[in-house]
């Protein structure tokens, strides 16, 4: 009798250490996905899409896009991706990249226009796909919003 008492409280020790374990080891789990989210950046891909045309500006050849695509090329910010305009779509719709960047086929010109009487902003656009990773889609906003200044 002795003996079956002893075996029922180590067996209740036993229940309450597993049920108590549960909820530490969620916690461990998610918190150790969330821990460093900006530490795999450089994994995040990114389409990027040069349909800038060479433009002349006085006297001079001007092709921003690609000195804008020699330039990602080099860095490691991000996983870029130079594909076109429907590989982007399609990559961002299937959530293969998080943010497809267009470079107009202004760019250039527009660009050019700064020093003139009638200055045209150059603008790039991007699109973001929110709805594949919370935090992916808060980190490339944030790029995305570096990227614009």
């Amino acid at each position: 009798m002795k003996n079956a008492k002893t075996m029922g409280r180590r067996f209740a020790i036993l229940v309450i250490a597993a049920v108590s374990l549960i909820p530490a080891l969620y916690n461990l789990i998610f918190l150790s996905s969330m821990w460093d989210p900006y530490g795999n950046v450089a994994n995040l891909p990114v389409a990027v899409v040069n349909q800038d045309r060479t433009a002349t500006v006085s006297g001079k050849s001007l092709a921003l896009g690609n000195q804008i695509v020699t330039s990602l090329k080099k860095q490691k910010g991000l996983d870029y991706h130079f594909v076109s305009a429907r590989q982007a779509a399609s990559g961002l719709a299937n959530g293969d990249y998080y943010m497809a960047v267009t470079l107009p086929d202004s760019l250039s010109k527009d660009a050019g226009t700064l020093l003139g009487d009638n200055p045209t902003t150059p603008t790039v656009r991007y699109s973001i796909s929110e709805g594949h990773n919370f935090t992916a889609s808060k980190m490339v906003t944030s790029a995305a919003n570096a990227l614009k200044s």
